[in-house]
């Protein structure tokens, strides 16, 4: 008989070619499923990468508006005290007696009553931290000054910015934004690099007897230190380039890399330091170019941020917010170099890539990408909640909370309570012991703010340089100020040395502590905090290291 057919080797044929294209199906499949996949996950990621942008962007539009509400703050309490200084009967009679006749410079630098308007002058500029102080008269002339060189000339304020001159002889007290000033800053502020002395000025009017304006009292502040103080006063967050500027893009401030250097904004020194749009553009003349579109929106009186990033001053790429302040007529801006923002974002897409090629599953890969998503968020949530060098709530925070607080009034009936801080004489403390010192020296106290808060809804927070609050919920007047005492004797029991403090020979601070019921906070934290500075200011007045209280009545000394 014949051979079988080999049945068995055909059949084992069919069933390989059959797993052959089941295995290709599987493949193409998977094929499909992963491109499937990588284009969702491609799409998700872009996604992902626009709400960190936008997250970054806001981050920065919060500092700017914390910043320009700090420069708001920081008129309204120079300015009492420039209006105070005008309104003292001692420097109004002296000015009334000077303006008789009209003497020549040298009569003016030998008055016995230009002495004692110096004498004055002298005194209360110490207080204010000011840089300058003189007396306008007459045709705008300096004649009352603490320098001999500008007594009877026309003031170059009435060159640089007439308006304000004017509207502060029509008995407004005003602001004259930076300027470049002919008489070097004293108190070792003169410079010799790009930014040089740039002073902004406060004016207010001297009146007489009948009421009308006799003459202008103005004080010098370095605008420099001033604007410097007030953005690094505010929380900065993550890797934050901050930075203040004149309408025509110059820098009112310096700029500096996260690590506090500063930063070269062209490649010349010799040049004007403008908001140039890449570091080795230069004009036909050789200098630097036009501002970058940031600058020239800002200067237009815009605010705004892009958080789709843009080419800075030296010619990076960085995410940025940016607003106008017109009471100084200048800029504000905050900026994060864009590489340094995303790059949390480029270590999560890594993470969710390797997940989804291993589970080979869109879903679990989403749901991956939404986990790392909140926590990469909240990270960035706390992180602008606390001032990054005392370790409690910083200003933003603060201002939340006590906002919340008054939104809250109509539905809680309890009271609510505010204790305003500032430390004694600390520029003089950092000026003796330094910096890392006074650094030291604030962790310090803010330990003794955090053990003052003994309920859970208390927040302790850094309000601004050597300035804190204590907001205390649901606390009485009585309650308020016991816990204002304590927290007094808790930083002078630190026995920080300080021999150049007034008060005492050690750290010392001055607190003002108010209290207001519901019906007192419908409009919102401004008259409380306006109330509690008040009240500082007070302790300030009556020699420091003391409580003063405002408990909706007159204000009363509590100890010293």
């Amino acid at each position: 008989m014949p051979a079988p057919p080999p049945a068995a080797p055909a059949r084992s044929a069919a069933r390989s070619a059959s797993l052959g294209w089941a295995t290709q199906a599987v493949v193409v499949a998977m094929g499909v499923v992963l491109t499937a996949g990588a284009l969702l996950l491609h799409r998700a990621a872009g996604t992902f990468e626009t709400s960190v942008r936008q997250q970054q962007a806001e981050s920065l539009r919060i500092h700017v508006n914390t910043t320009h509400r700090a420069i708001d703050l920081w008129f309204a309490t120079n300015k009492r005290f420039v209006e105070r200084i005008a309104a003292r009967p001692r420097l109004v009679g002296l000015t009334q007696r000077l303006l008789r006749g009209t003497p020549t410079p040298a009569k003016l630098a030998a008055s016995p009553v230009l002495a004692e308007i110096r004498e004055v002058l002298q005194a209360e500029i110490d207080v204010v931290d000011g840089r300058g102080i003189f007396i306008l008269g007459p045709g705008d002339v300096s004649f009352a000054s603490l320098r001999d060189a500008n007594l009877g000339v026309e003031n170059f304020l009435v060159r640089e910015h007439p308006a304000q001159i004017r509207a502060a002889w029509s008995g407004a007290t005003v602001a004259i934004p930076p300027v470049r000033s002919d008489v070097p800053l004293g108190g070792g502020s003169s410079r010799t690099g790009p930014v040089k002395d740039r002073s902004l000025f406060l004016a207010a009017p001297i009146r007489g007897a009948g009421g009308g304006v006799i003459a202008v009292l103005t004080v010098r502040y370095d605008a420099r230190k001033t604007i410097d103080r007030i953005l690094n006063d505010t929380e900065r967050g993550f890797h934050f380039d901050a930075y203040a500027f004149d309408e025509g893009g110059r820098f009112v401030t310096e700029p500096r890399d996260a690590d506090g250097r500063l930063r070269a904004a062209t490649p010349r020194a010799s040049t004007l330091w403008y908001l140039d749009a890449r570091v080795a553009k230069m004009d036909a003349a050789g200098g630097p170019g036009e501002p970058t579109l940031l600058a020239q929106r800002a200067v237009s009186g815009g605010r705004g941020q892009a958080p789709g990033g843009y080419e800075s001053y030296g010619g990076r790429r960085v995410i940025g917010a940016w607003a106008w302040n017109e009471r100084l007529n200048l800029g504000l801006a905050a900026e994060v170099d864009e590489a340094a923002a995303l790059e949390a974002f480029a270590e999560v897409y890594g993470y969710i890539r390797l997940l989804a090629l291993a589970v080979m599953a869109l879903s679990l890969g989403m749901a991956g990408f939404s986990l790392v998503h909140r926590h990469v968020t909240g990270r960035q949530e706390r992180a602008l909640r606390i001032d990054a060098m005392t370790g409690i709530a910083c200003r933003g925070h603060f201002d939340e909370r006590i906002a919340a607080a008054c939104r809250a009034a109509g539905r809680d009936p309890s009271p609510l309570s505010l204790i305003l801080l500032d430390v004694d004489a600390f520029k003089s403390f950092n000026d003796l012991y330094g910096h890392p010192a006074g650094d030291d020296c604030l962790r310090s106290i803010a330990r003794c703010l955090e053990r003052s808060c003994q309920k859970p809804a208390d927040l302790a927070a850094r309000y601004g340089g050597e300035e804190f609050a204590v907001l205390l919920p649901d606390t009485a007047a009585g309650a308020a100020g016991r816990v204002a005492e304590d927290l007094r004797r808790a930083i002078a029991g630190c026995a920080i040395p300080h021999r150049g403090s007034p008060a005492s020979g050690v750290v010392t601070a001055s607190l003002g502590v108010v209290t207001a019921e519901p019906r007192d906070l419908a409009s919102g934290p401004t008259g409380l905090i306006e109330r509690a500075d008040r009240a500082l200011y007070r302790a300030k007045a009556s020699g420091r290291d003391a409580v003063i209280a405002d408990a909706g009545g007159p204000a009363t000394r509590l100890a010293a």
